[in-house]
């Protein structure tokens, strides 16, 4: 369903941010990364 999609998204982007912060020279996960 699509709460389930919205999950895993939100799940997906709370690890790329967490690890953004981690090493955020070698990793851009998201495109909305770039703009930021």
């Amino acid at each position: 369903s699509n709460d389930d999609l919205l999950a895993a998204l939100k799940r997906r982007r709370a690890e790329a941010g967490t690890r953004k912060k981690e090493q955020p020279s070698t990793q851009a996960p998201e495109p909305t990364t770039a703009k930021a």
